[in-house]
């Protein structure tokens, strides 16, 4: 037991009341010497203890905040112009709104026109104007192979449908600028896809981008998605999936559409930071992004979700349209009818499922935001004028079938919506010491001098036992 006292720490006899006296003398917090300055009045030391604590409170309740704010990856927005002397310019793809030629019809043989008529009326949203019955045709099924190629061999053929393409005011051959591109509108053309080489402009205006001269052949059309009679031009980055059932504008035939374009770009903040309020953003430009889309090559939240509606609909048809992309067994035409074709209209309505899909938005995302202005393509002049030349045909094929579409940069300025952080380790530096020169007047060496008065407290309260003096016993007395 004793030796368990002897090695413990022993209160010092060094004068610790001198050192604290000392500290408070010479401390370069503000208000500390105050409080052991001689007393003016009677109550001045308790006033400036008060004082300095309340400041020291607030300095640390303030910090608290700050590294609080700091924990939740907060964010600015900023918006940039960059300005460029060239850029490169987007793809343009055309749909043509009549998806096949009338004449698929005969696609399988003259027994089957009645068939196959019904069958695309029922696959057609005039099945829904009309309140058609379903559809329950079982005696003859057409396999979803069958009518895969059917809808690709009588899809609208480039060489007629465009018919007089300019690139930067230079005629060009339509078949060596355009790309056949398969969507969900069938059979659309693409200028500047991925695969070839990628054009630029340095110039802005109708004359310094893409005119097409497009011909939709009314006399072609037959049952549609749509409705309407003309094309949809959708402007993308080239190596994106065009989506023409989410995007792009229309243009009706008789008409010049002029589609002036401006190149934006969104830059978001990755994980940690909630890009998007409570939703993080994807980072596909990383070295090590894996595109977890199946049917697309390229992520966007767009593709994403369109790839979750077609998934929806495969797992409960247990096939696939023959228009959508996927490695899963094609539909036959009594499931396109009597399942594929109700569900997709039910996924229009509910979207329930969705929460089971996660789709983010990229944290880099390119845009083109659109202005389109309509004109008549001729004057009735100039309309007579190519009829009574020998140029026209008739009279009436301006207005039924041909649109003037062009695309082109209304500016070269590039408008960049960029996300920073808005709290970093050095401003939290910075806003400490500020805080500390506010409250206390003081700085880190003030900090130094408090931790140094500590260490020294802790060095005289406790020191190393001394060592016991052995006292020699004296010698017996003889």
């Amino acid at each position: 037991m004793a030796d368990d006292i002897n090695g413990m720490c022993e209160k010092s006899p060094r004068p610790w009341k001198e050192t604290v006296a000392f500290y408070r003398s010479s401390a370069t917090i503000h208000g500390v010497p105050r409080i052991g300055e001689p007393p003016l009045y009677v109550y001045r030391p308790i006033i400036w203890t008060i004082l300095t604590l309340t400041m020291a409170s607030a300095l640390i309740a303030m910090m608290y905040m700050q590294f609080s704010k700091y924990a939740q990856n907060p964010i600015l927005t900023k918006i940039n112009a960059l300005f460029n002397k060239e850029l490169d310019f987007p793809a343009v793809t055309i749909c043509n709104l009549n998806m096949f030629n009338r004449n698929i019809v005969n696609c399988t043989g003259h027994q089957n026109v009645d068939f196959m008529f019904d069958l695309f009326k029922q696959m057609s949203n005039v099945a829904i104007l009309t309140r058609a019955k379903p559809w329950s045709q079982k005696s003859k099924l057409l396999s979803g192979q069958v009518l895969r190629k059917c809808a690709l061999d009588y899809s609208n053929e480039l060489e007629k449908m465009l018919t007089f393409c300019v690139w930067e005011g230079m005629v060009k051959n339509c078949s060596d600028i355009f790309q056949m591109t398969l969507t969900d509108y069938g059979m659309c053309y693409t200028f500047n896809k991925s695969n070839v080489s990628r054009v630029s402009t340095e110039s802005t205006g109708a004359d310094s981008g893409l005119r097409v001269l497009v011909d939709i052949k009314q006399d072609d059309y037959f049952f549609s998605r749509n409705l309407q009679a003309g094309i949809k031009v959708i402007v993308h980055e080239p190596d994106e999936t065009p989506q023409p059932i989410s995007n792009g504008v229309y243009a009706g035939p008789g008409l010049s559409a002029a589609i002036a374009i401006k190149k934006e770009q969104a830059k978001a903040l990755p994980l940690p930071y909630k890009a998007f309020g409570s939703h993080a953003c994807v980072d596909a430009l990383s070295a090590d992004f894996i595109n977890p889309l199946v049917r697309f090559k390229q992520y966007s939240r767009t593709a994403c979700l369109l790839e979750c509606d077609i998934n929806e609909v495969v797992k409960r048809c247990n096939c696939l349209h023959f228009l959508n992309p996927g490695s899963e067994r094609l539909c036959n035409s009594f499931e396109l009818t009597r399942c594929h074709l109700v569900e997709s209209r039910d996924t229009l309505v509910s979207k329930s499922y969705r929460k089971n899909c996660t789709c983010d938005s990229p944290c880099t995302e390119i845009t083109y935001q659109s202005s389109v202005s309509y004109s008549s393509f001729t004057s009735d002049f100039v309309n007579n004028v190519l009829y009574d030349d020998g140029i026209l045909p008739d009279l009436d094929i301006v207005r039924r079938n041909l649109i003037d579409v062009s695309v082109y940069y209304e500016s070269l300025i590039v408008t960049e919506t960029e996300q920073v952080p808005e709290m970093s380790v050095m401003g939290i530096l910075g806003s400490f010491g500020g805080l500390m020169g506010l409250f206390l007047g003081a700085s880190l060496l003030s900090l130094s001098e408090l931790v140094e008065l500590v260490v020294l407290l802790v060095a005289l309260w406790c020191k190393p036992p001394k060592p016991k003096e052995t006292i020699p016993k004296p010698a017996d007395a003889v």
